[in-house]
């Protein structure tokens, strides 16, 4: 193997290759599924992160695929290794990772007669002009629309349950306002247009009047520039206030340069980002709430798509949405953030209990005022009665456990503080358009262990 170019470190999963990549810690932790499973690591001390999957031995039937990401970006990691562990699960396949930072001139190079199957990021045109050239069988993701001449399935994050999630969560403080952080409209990134779009939809919805900025490209990924257009723009906004940005890195941005400008966060303004980005979210001060956007299970309902059309299939849906999944709760949007004393305990009460069967007159006890006098604070602030607060808590806690656990109808409706399956099932499908059982079905279509769903 020392004959192969541009390798650093290699980890070898059922006698096929895979990197592990000193780049960053996030990326490393992407690997930790495959690493758990390693022979041996081998050291070649080249620090270019570039990958060609061994070839299998003859008369082995494997299908070899390889997948095309970029490993500075979180959202492509969590994606390859939801594909990788759904592909790595199935009998007869070896997995190859292409984590080239796109530069399309090295991929041209490589040999691809071995290569089966891809699944590829499709938000640069690069990786489509390159696997049309090449003809081999792929599914293309990303994060945006399908670029409308793609001949292939392509599964991508639905921004409008991002949109509704990251809302929802942002007025549970009561902001008077909501704002959207996003990148400049020049065409490259795509996806967060369409997420902006997707946002301002839903503020309207919810009778919330939208700032919107996109600004300049940041110097480095990890740049702590401040920006003084983006400073400008926070200053002007009505507080408080909350603001979605397009993804944590630009999150990270609109925290640093609020406390550049001596506003608080969360208590003027409450930030939300996208990717849940372990590293970006830790970085900020005060910590990043992030959306889960589903990215892992993208991977693997691609990598399902894929096994189908190596199985004579086609998967029924070209054009694949994979809803995000949930709000992860740090500080830049902290329960204390609300100005009402009152609002803010009755706040942190029904989230520290939305595994129970409360009422209204559980949280007003817990205050300890009067339930006119709490209910006009509410309405005021929040924007919404007590009782439609405490029922969303108990669906959102519903909605979690019925995405990320194998738990019966019947335990999910009691750890969510609902007497009956009958009366959760009927406020489900009224909050979000669909049943548990659904969207426990949907979940289930992408464990490992299962075959593709046809709608795939």
């Amino acid at each position: 193997m020392a004959h192969l170019p541009r390798f650093s470190e290699f980890i070898r999963i059922n006698f096929r290759v895979f990197p592990a990549p000193a780049m960053t810690g996030r990326i490393c932790a992407a690997y930790a599924p495959f690493a758990m499973r390693s022979r041996a690591i081998r050291t070649l001390g080249n620090p270019d992160l570039f990958l060609l999957p061994n070839r299998p031995s003859p008369g082995e039937g494997r299908h070899r695929v390889t997948l095309l990401f970029n490993p500075e970006r979180a959202f492509d990691v969590k994606v390859m290794t939801g594909a990788a562990q759904y592909l790595l699960a199935q009998d007869g396949y070896s997995v190859g990772l292409e984590a080239v930072a796109w530069a399309p001139d090295r991929w041209r190079g490589l040999d691809w007669s071995n290569v089966a199957g891809i699944v590829a990021n499709m938000d640069l045109p690069e990786a489509s002009t390159l696997v049309r050239r090449l003809g081999i069988p792929t599914v293309g993701f990303g994060c945006g629309p399908k670029p409308p001449t793609l001949p292939m399935p392509y599964f991508r994050i639905n921004n409008a349950s991002v949109a509704a999630l990251a809302a929802e969560h942002l007025l549970e403080f009561g902001p008077r306002a909501l704002a959207y952080c996003g990148y400049p409209s020049d065409g490259q990134k795509g996806w967060a247009a369409d997420r902006e779009a997707a946002f301002v939809i839903r503020a309207r919805q919810l009778g919330r009047r939208t700032s919107v900025f996109r600004g300049n490209y940041p110097r480095s990924s990890m740049s702590c520039d401040h920006d003084s257009a983006l400073m400008s723009w926070i200053r002007e906004l009505p507080k408080p206030v909350g603001i979605l940005a397009a993804d944590d890195l630009r999150g990270r941005e609109v925290v640093e340069a609020c406390r550049e400008c001596g506003i608080s966060v969360p208590n003027d303004v409450s930030v939300v980002g996208v990717d849940n980005d372990e590293m970006v979210t830790q970085l900020c001060r005060p910590a990043l709430s992030s959306i889960d956007h589903g990215a892992t299970r993208l991977g693997q309902a691609a990598a399902a798509g894929l096994r189908l059309l190596f199985e004579g299939g086609r998967p029924a849906i070209s054009d694949t949405l994979i809803d995000a999944v949930r709000v992860i709760t740090r500080q830049s949007t902290d329960v204390a953030a609300c100005c009402d004393s009152d609002v803010r305990l009755a706040l942190a009460f029904i989230r520290d209990h939305a595994a129970r069967t409360i009422n209204v007159s559980d949280v007003v006890h817990a205050v300890g005022t009067s339930r006119s006098k709490l209910e006009g604070k509410f309405r005021q602030v929040h924007n919404a009665t007590i009782g439609e607060t405490v029922r969303s808590a108990h669906l959102q806690r519903a909605r979690c456990l019925i995405a990320e656990t194998d738990l019966a109808m019947k335990e999910v409706a009691a750890m969510s503080g609902f007497k009956s399956v009958q009366y959760m099932t009927t406020l489900y499908r009224r909050a979000f358009g669909s049943t548990p059982a659904r969207d426990r079905v949907q979940s289930l279509a992408h464990v490992t262990s299962q075959e593709p769903d046809p709608a795939f």
